[in-house]
């Protein structure tokens, strides 16, 4: 999947990285299994829980509106390119599991 065509994986979340503006950033899941496994529970993606998904959070992404300031390693530069995640890092904003309308960029 190319940068441009990237989706936020968090359900309902419709942001892709070409439609967002420049500021807003795509992170990976992190290499960790278990930590994988708690990031797709905190953004209720039960469908990439287990060994056999490990293929689908190599290519999976989470936009930075899930992130509060507090969970980068620079916060006063979340914005910015090459900005990085702390290793305890999880998304906690704007998670729903239904909403009458899906989130995007503004």
């Amino acid at each position: 999947m190319t940068a441009s065509r990237r989706q936020c994986a968090a359900h309902g979340c419709q942001n892709y990285a070409n439609k967002c503006p420049a500021q807003t950033r795509f992170h990976r899941f992190p290499a960790n299994r278990e930590r994988c496994e708690d990031w797709a529970r905190h953004i209720f993606r039960s469908d990439l829980l287990g060994k056999k998904n490990k293929a689908r959070w190599k290519n999976a992404v989470v936009c930075s509106h899930h992130f509060p300031d507090s969970m980068y390693v620079c916060p006063d530069q979340r914005h910015e390119p090459g900005v990085r995640l702390m290793p305890t890092a999880y998304p906690t904003l704007q998670l729903y599991k239904e909403r009458a309308e899906p989130y995007r960029c503004s």
